[in-house]
C-alpha cells in the first residue's frame, strides 16, 4: 500500500478529500443529534415508531447515550477516509465502510436494546481487530478515532455493569408483599360476647345439675 493511500492528515487542507474528511467530522455527529431531535418532535406528534424509539432512548441512561454519540463520532472518521481510498486502496475503503456501519449500528443497539449492549461491545472489538488484520497503519488521526472507540467501550461496559447490578437486586414477590403489607385479620368482636354468654350458660347448667344431684 502506497504512503499516499494510507491516511489523510489534517494538514492536507488544500485537497478535496481533506475537505470531505473535515466535513464528515462535523456533519455526521450533527446529523445524529438532528435525527434524535426529529424523532423527539415526531414522538410528541404521536408518530408510533418515534414514540417507541424515544421511550427506549429516554431509558438508556447518560452513559449509554454518551457512548452512542462517541461511536457515531468515530464512524465519521471512517466515512471521511472513503474518497481517498476507493481508487488507491479498495480493501482499506471496504474496511472503513464496514467499520463505519458497525459503529453506527452499535450506537443504535446501545440506546434501543440494552440486552444487546454486550453484542455491541463484541462488534466494537471486532472492528478494532479488523483494523489490525487489514494492515492499516495507525497515524495520529486514526489513533484519535480508536481512542474515542475505547472511551465509548469503557462507558458502555460501565453502563452494562450498573444495569446488571440493578437487575440482580432482590425484588419482593407479590406474595411476599401481600404477606408483609396485609393488615392482621380483624377479630370477631361481635362473636366474642356471644361466646362468653355461651360459656357462662354452660357453667350455669353444670351448677344447676350439680345442685339437683345433691
Amino acid at each position: 500500500m502506497s504512503q499516499e493511500a494510507i491516511f489523510l492528515h489534517f494538514g492536507h487542507v488544500a485537497s478535496g478529500d481533506a475537505a470531505f474528511f473535515l466535513a464528515t467530522l462535523v456533519y455526521v455527529p450533527v446529523g445524529a443529534i438532528a435525527l434524535v431531535a426529529a424523532m423527539d418532535i415526531a414522538a410528541r406528534n404521536g408518530v408510533g415508531l418515534a414514540r417507541h424509539f424515544m421511550a427506549r432512548y429516554d431509558r438508556a441512561g447518560i452513559l449509554a447515550k454518551v457512548a452512542a454519540f462517541l461511536l457515531v463520532l468515530s464512524s465519521s472518521f471512517d466515512l471521511g477516509y472513503l474518497p481517498s481510498h476507493f481508487k488507491l486502496a479498495p480493501m482499506a475503503a471496504a474496511l472503513f465502510s464496514l467499520d463505519a456501519a458497525v459503529l453506527i449500528g452499535s450506537s443504535v443497539l446501545v440506546v434501543t436494546l440494552p440486552a444487546l449492549r454486550p453484542a455491541a461491545v463484541i462488534l466494537m472489538v471486532a472492528g478494532i481487530v479488523a483494523y489490525m488484520v487489514g494492515g492499516v497503519q495507525l497515524d495520529t488521526t486514526a489513533l484519535v478515532a480508536k481512542g474515542i472507540e475505547v472511551l465509548a467501550m469503557g462507558l458502555l461496559l460501565t453502563a452494562i455493569v450498573r444495569a446488571g447490578g440493578q437487575t440482580d437486586q432482590e425484588v419482593p414477590t407479590s406474595a411476599s408483599l401481600v404477606a408483609v403489607d396485609a393488615p392482621p385479620p380483624a377479630r370477631d368482636n361481635v362473636g366474642r360476647p356471644v361466646r362468653r354468654r355461651a360459656r357462662a350458660g354452660g357453667r350455669g347448667r353444670r351448677r344447676t345439675a350439680s345442685r339437683s344431684g345433691s
